[in-house]
């Protein structure tokens, strides 16, 4: 209960406010990937100059650290190999993701310095980013950016059209020919077109081509290209929380009143999520958050109807 003065008008009155906190809280704020002057900065610091998938939104770790959460696995970042790059504005920190699909339909990444292959695109993100790093990097406007080319043919780009589509639209992709890429990209493309003709084991290990129908590559052969790079996409740390996606204290006890679900949390992923496994984790504690909730909330306020 508080007593407030008003000022001008009305002056001399006085008015009484009560104020109630009450109800419990499901915290579902998300990561913090594009954090990158903040948490990221703190946690991962050789990871900060990275751009992101991720909007540059403050992490909400600290607000709940100051009620006693608990945090957990906060070094493990996930880094997503494939990011656009838009040719009109490079040095953007917040990248648009190329989705997995693009390679999963026969889609290959060259390096764009000299059109080599080096990779099997179908291995899983921690794998093909490493493959990406380990070569030159090049800094645009304090990024930390890779020079590699996604490529698709036409019938790789058939089968993910509206996706393709899209990305042209947002200028991320064009449709242009092999000529375009480095000077190795027709010997690279024609080995990867006769592998997925014959449906044999590639040099790098892959064995699954899409629908990749491109058979005689030469300069002038249709392809659909974008310039990608590894980017900050997922943080497996955050507050602890159990089963029930009860926000845990430093003695692992369950704080009164307070869930969370979804990626503010951690100790769900280890150190690498699985493609996928976010929405089956968003889904499954979310729930059990908003069930823990609102049993709490019927119990403190009931409903007679």
């Amino acid at each position: 209960m508080s007593t407030v003065k008003l000022d001008g008008e009305g002056a001399g009155e006085e008015i009484e406010i009560e104020k109630k906190v009450f109800g419990p809280v499901i915290v579902a704020s998300g990561g913090f990937a594009g954090d990158s002057h903040g948490l990221l900065a703190r946690y991962r610091p050789d990871l900060a100059a990275l751009p992101s998938t991720n909007d540059a939104r403050p992490g909400s770790s600290d607000l709940l650290t100051a009620v006693g959460s608990a945090l957990v696995d906060m070094h493990f970042v996930q880094l997503h190999p494939t990011a656009f790059v838009d040719p009109k504005e490079p040095e953007m920190a917040l990248k648009f993701l190329a989705a997995e699909m693009l390679r999963g339909e026969g889609g290959v990444l060259l390096r764009g310095r000299d059109g080599t292959r080096f990779v099997n695109e179908m291995q899983t993100r921690k794998t093909v980013t490493k493959a990406i790093v380990d070569y030159d990097e090049q800094t645009v406007g304090g990024l930390r950016l890779w020079d590699v080319d996604l490529v698709m043919d036409e019938g790789s780009y058939k089968t993910a059209k509206s996706h393709v589509d899209f990305y042209m639209w947002k200028g991320l992709m064009h449709r242009g020919e092999v000529s375009e890429l480095g000077p190795g990209a027709v010997a690279s493309l024609q080995a990867y077109a006769d592998a997925a003709a014959s449906r044999s084991r590639d040099p790098f290990g892959r064995t699954s081509f899409g629908h990749w129908k491109l058979l005689h590559v030469t300069p002038e052969s249709v392809v659909y290209i974008g310039k990608v790079t590894p980017a900050a996409h997922f943080t497996m740390g955050g507050v602890a929380i159990n089963s029930n996606s009860e926000v845990l204290n430093g003695n692992r006890e369950p704080i009164k009143g307070l869930w969370a679900a979804g990626e503010v949390t951690g100790g769900l992923h280890g150190e690498n999520r699985l493609g996928g496994n976010a929405l089956l984790e968003s889904v499954v504690f979310g729930r059990r958050a908003g069930e823990g909730a609102a049993k709490v909330w019927e119990k403190t306020f009931p409903f007679n109807i």
